[in-house]
Protein backbone atom coordinates (compact mmCIF):
# COMPACT_ATOMS: atom_id res chain seq x y z
CA UNK A 1 0.00 0.00 0.00
CA UNK A 2 1.31 3.44 -0.85
CA UNK A 3 0.82 6.83 0.75
CA UNK A 4 -1.49 7.84 -2.07
CA UNK A 5 -3.75 4.86 -1.29
CA UNK A 6 -4.15 6.27 2.20
CA UNK A 7 -4.64 9.90 1.19
CA UNK A 8 -8.15 10.86 2.13
CA UNK A 9 -8.43 14.47 1.02
CA UNK A 10 -6.92 17.01 -1.34
CA UNK A 11 -4.53 18.39 1.26
CA UNK A 12 -3.01 14.95 1.68
CA UNK A 13 -2.75 14.50 -2.10
CA UNK A 14 -0.94 17.84 -2.33
CA UNK A 15 1.39 16.80 0.48
CA UNK A 16 2.17 13.48 -1.24
CA UNK A 17 2.74 15.24 -4.58
CA UNK A 18 5.14 17.69 -2.92
CA UNK A 19 6.99 14.84 -1.24
CA UNK A 20 7.25 12.91 -4.52
CA UNK A 21 8.59 15.99 -6.23
CA UNK A 22 11.29 16.43 -3.61
CA UNK A 23 12.22 12.74 -3.95
CA UNK A 24 12.77 13.14 -7.68
CA UNK A 25 9.47 11.65 -8.85
CA UNK A 26 8.54 14.86 -10.62
CA UNK A 27 6.53 13.38 -13.50
CA UNK A 28 4.36 11.38 -11.10
CA UNK A 29 3.96 14.39 -8.82
CA UNK A 30 2.76 16.46 -11.79
CA UNK A 31 0.11 13.83 -12.53
CA UNK A 32 -1.08 14.03 -8.91
CA UNK A 33 -1.35 17.81 -9.13
CA UNK A 34 -3.42 17.36 -12.28
CA UNK A 35 -5.69 14.90 -10.47
CA UNK A 36 -6.29 17.36 -7.64
CA UNK A 37 -7.03 20.13 -10.15
CA UNK A 38 -9.65 17.95 -11.85
CA UNK A 39 -11.56 17.51 -8.61
CA UNK A 40 -11.05 21.12 -7.47
CA UNK A 41 -10.39 23.37 -10.47
CA UNK A 42 -10.69 26.47 -8.28
CA UNK A 43 -7.61 25.59 -6.21
CA UNK A 44 -4.48 27.37 -7.34
CA UNK A 45 -1.88 25.21 -5.55
CA UNK A 46 -1.92 22.31 -8.01
CA UNK A 47 -1.44 24.70 -10.93
CA UNK A 48 1.33 26.69 -9.26
CA UNK A 49 3.25 23.61 -8.16
CA UNK A 50 2.48 21.84 -11.42
CA UNK A 51 3.88 24.73 -13.46
CA UNK A 52 7.13 24.60 -11.52
CA UNK A 53 7.41 20.85 -12.13
CA UNK A 54 6.40 21.06 -15.79
CA UNK A 55 9.03 23.72 -16.42
CA UNK A 56 11.73 21.63 -14.73
CA UNK A 57 10.67 18.59 -16.79
CA UNK A 58 10.31 20.62 -20.00
CA UNK A 59 6.83 19.07 -20.22
CA UNK A 60 5.04 21.18 -22.83
CA UNK A 61 1.59 19.72 -22.15
CA UNK A 62 2.13 20.21 -18.41
CA UNK A 63 3.13 23.83 -18.94
CA UNK A 64 0.06 24.40 -21.09
CA UNK A 65 -2.21 22.74 -18.50
CA UNK A 66 -0.80 24.81 -15.63
CA UNK A 67 -0.84 28.11 -17.54
CA UNK A 68 -4.43 27.64 -18.67
CA UNK A 69 -5.43 26.59 -15.16
CA UNK A 70 -3.82 29.63 -13.59
CA UNK A 71 -5.18 32.03 -16.15
CA UNK A 72 -8.71 30.71 -15.81
CA UNK A 73 -8.75 31.82 -12.16
CA UNK A 74 -10.09 35.11 -10.91
CA UNK A 75 -7.25 37.15 -9.48
CA UNK A 76 -7.49 40.10 -7.16
CA UNK A 77 -5.51 43.18 -8.09
CA UNK A 78 -2.85 42.17 -5.58
CA UNK A 79 -2.50 38.70 -7.10
CA UNK A 80 -2.78 39.68 -10.77
CA UNK A 81 0.96 39.07 -11.10
CA UNK A 82 0.36 35.30 -10.92
CA UNK A 83 -1.74 35.40 -14.08
CA UNK A 84 0.73 37.69 -15.80
CA UNK A 85 3.59 35.34 -14.92
CA UNK A 86 1.68 32.36 -16.31
CA UNK A 87 1.07 34.26 -19.56
CA UNK A 88 4.77 35.09 -19.83
CA UNK A 89 5.72 31.44 -19.27
CA UNK A 90 3.30 30.30 -21.98
CA UNK A 91 4.59 32.88 -24.42
CA UNK A 92 8.26 32.15 -23.66
CA UNK A 93 7.63 28.42 -24.08
CA UNK A 94 6.00 29.02 -27.45
CA UNK A 95 8.89 31.17 -28.62
CA UNK A 96 11.34 28.53 -27.43
CA UNK A 97 9.45 25.87 -29.39
CA UNK A 98 9.68 28.00 -32.50
CA UNK A 99 13.45 28.32 -32.11
CA UNK A 100 13.95 24.63 -31.32
CA UNK A 101 11.68 23.48 -34.15
CA UNK A 102 9.67 21.14 -31.93
CA UNK A 103 6.74 19.27 -33.40
CA UNK A 104 4.14 21.29 -35.20
CA UNK A 105 1.47 19.79 -32.94
CA UNK A 106 3.18 21.15 -29.82
CA UNK A 107 3.59 24.56 -31.44
CA UNK A 108 -0.05 24.62 -32.56
CA UNK A 109 -1.30 23.63 -29.09
CA UNK A 110 0.72 26.32 -27.37
CA UNK A 111 -0.18 28.90 -30.02
CA UNK A 112 -3.89 28.16 -29.37
CA UNK A 113 -3.30 28.65 -25.67
CA UNK A 114 -1.60 32.00 -26.21
CA UNK A 115 -4.38 33.13 -28.57
CA UNK A 116 -6.95 32.18 -25.94
CA UNK A 117 -5.03 34.06 -23.27
CA UNK A 118 -4.88 37.16 -25.45
CA UNK A 119 -8.67 37.04 -25.76
CA UNK A 120 -8.80 37.14 -21.96
CA UNK A 121 -6.59 40.24 -22.19
CA UNK A 122 -4.04 38.93 -19.74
Amino acid sequence: MSAIDLAGNEEQFLFVADYMSRCGLKARALKLYQQVAKTSPGRIEPYLQGLTLAKSLSDISGIKWACVGLLSQSWSKEDQKVGEDAFRVAKATYESLLKESKSSEQKRALRETIDTLKKWKI
